[in-house]
């Protein structure tokens, strides 16, 4: 018989999960066993993040979800969101799309859940446009601690966010846009945001070389703690009182799984080279077990985990 390795959280407590899911992003915000997802991770022509990992993932942690946050309409972005709506049929969805059933996700927006205040800063309104300069960017706030989700925010679209409402935008933790890619995380969102952690999704060996290395020094010149999935699988921060706490995954591949990985992104990369243009396959994210985990405060630095 097996049990979860890990302790029942807190009441005070509340964690938030950036989940391995390759070439894409689905994170968890998570509080007294409810769950708020923001993205879905990517699909594939034989399946997707949602029903290969995050609805398992969900049930394994005994989380119940009961919304969905979709930053834009890109598919590694949305890519499980049919899966999980097929398991929980009355999530509630909130996205800067038109689209029907779709509450808004544009600034201005508001509301309360578990204790927690989520506010939105960009876009300025829903439209049908499906880029990366519209996606959602929310602000998950607890008084004291506090994460901003910023989807794949690029540059033009961080510039204007910045130039009304930079006062906002102050969090502990944020997630890197667009992949940690050049396009995005520039200097002035990195110093308005003044935080302590910064943490990108991307799978290993991709093809665009992301998280690019360029933008992470960015990162840590600004006092930034650095963490990212290629490197260090699923990172999870748990928040409380006493402030935030990293732990990362350390999963072990197979030689099959690197080969595969690369010849699959090669191959990606040559057909389209946009997110939004084609197939991806999570072939690169064949991982065969965990294999431990590291932790440490959120003014700490977060060891990276060999992966072999």
């Amino acid at each position: 018989m097996c049990w979860p390795l890990w302790q029942k959280p807190r009441p005070d407590e509340w964690q938030v999960y950036m989940l391995d899911v390759g070439q894409g992003l689905a994170m968890v915000i998570a509080r007294n066993g409810k769950a708020i997802l923001y993205d879905t991770g990517l699909a594939w022509p034989e399946g997707d993040s949602g029903q290969q990992l995050i609805i398992p993932w969900l049930h394994w942690h005994n989380l119940e979800p009961e919304g969905v946050i979709l930053s834009h309409e890109h598919l590694d972005h949305r890519g499980g969101l049919d899966s999980i709506l097929h398991t929980w049929p009355m999530l509630w969805i909130r996205s800067p799309l038109n689209w029907e059933h779709h509450q808004p996700c544009v600034r201005g927006e508001a509301w309360q859940w578990q204790g927690l205040r989520f506010s939105v800063h960009w876009p300025l309104q829903a439209s049908n446009d499906k880029g990366n300069n519209h996606s959602c960017v929310v602000k998950v706030d607890d008084g004291t601690n506090s994460i901003l989700l910023t989807g794949d925010i690029e540059a033009p679209a961080e510039q204007k966010m910045l130039s009304r409402y930079w006062q906002q935008v102050q969090a502990t933790l944020l997630q890197v846009p667009h992949h940690g890619s050049n396009t995005s995380s520039s200097l002035p969102l990195i110093q308005r945001v003044n935080g302590k952690v910064a943490l990108a999704s991307a799978s290993r060996y991709n093809a665009w070389r992301l998280p690019s290395n360029k933008v992470k020094h960015r990162y840590q010149q600004q006092g930034y703690q650095w963490g990212d999935t290629p490197h260090q699988g699923q990172v999870t921060v748990n928040f409380s009182a006493q402030g935030c706490g990293l732990a990362a995954s350390e999963s072990k591949f197979y030689l099959v799984g690197i080969i595969s990985g690369l010849a699959c992104q090669w191959i990606t990369g040559r057909i389209c080279g946009y997110f939004n243009k084609c197939w991806f396959f999570e072939c690169i994210t064949t991982k065969i077990s965990l294999r431990g985990r590291h932790s440490a405060d959120c003014g700490q630095p977060l060891r990276l985990l060999k992966r072999v």
